[in-house]
């Protein structure tokens, strides 16, 4: 009689462990499903959206390329429907020994080679005076690449950099 009933609470604890088995693994069939409709998603928001502008390397690169001399005021970044476009205003200082004109043309022309810029415009150039110091404030319009056009870019430019080179 206790082997009969031991050999019932051996069978009992099997069945509930398949029963475990069994409802962890319609869970994570479920789980599978929900991932490969959450990447199917994200698939066609991406063929429909397009690939977008990194907008931290946008501000990085600012950042990095800009003369001491140049201060942004104001970056704005937009999605349109013909891509993502930016627009920057600020000023640039007399610097020491540099004119204003070649420290904003510095950083233009280091905007234009940037792979992350394309159509880069400088516009709304004016004189100005902050504190006893002169200067000019300044509109730089672009477009910004998308991740993947990027990249093309990136080599475009290194290929021209290095043709330049002696």
């Amino acid at each position: 009689n206790a082997e009969l009933t031991e050999t019932r609470h051996q069978a009992d604890t099997i069945a509930l462990h398949a029963a475990g088995r069994e409802q962890l693994q319609i869970t994570a069939d479920k789980l599978l499903a929900a991932i490969n409709d959450a990447s199917r998603l994200q698939s066609r928001m991406q063929s429909e959206i397009g690939p977008q502008a990194d907008y931290r390397a946008l501000l990085q690169e600012v950042s990095r390329l800009a003369p001491d001399s140049v201060r942004m005021t104001q970056i704005t970044i937009q999605n349109m429907p013909e891509g993502t476009e930016g627009r920057m205003t600020g000023y640039v200082m007399l610097d020491g020994d540099q004119s204003l004109h070649s420290n904003l043309e510095q950083f233009i022309d280091a905007l234009r080679n940037c792979p992350l810029f394309d159509r880069v415009t400088l516009g709304n150039v004016q004189a100005s005076q902050i504190a006893d110091r002169f200067g000019q404030n300044f509109q730089i319009t672009f477009a910004a690449l998308p991740v993947e056009n990027t990249v093309l870019r990136s080599a475009q430019v290194d290929n021209a950099q290095q043709e330049r080179e002696p």
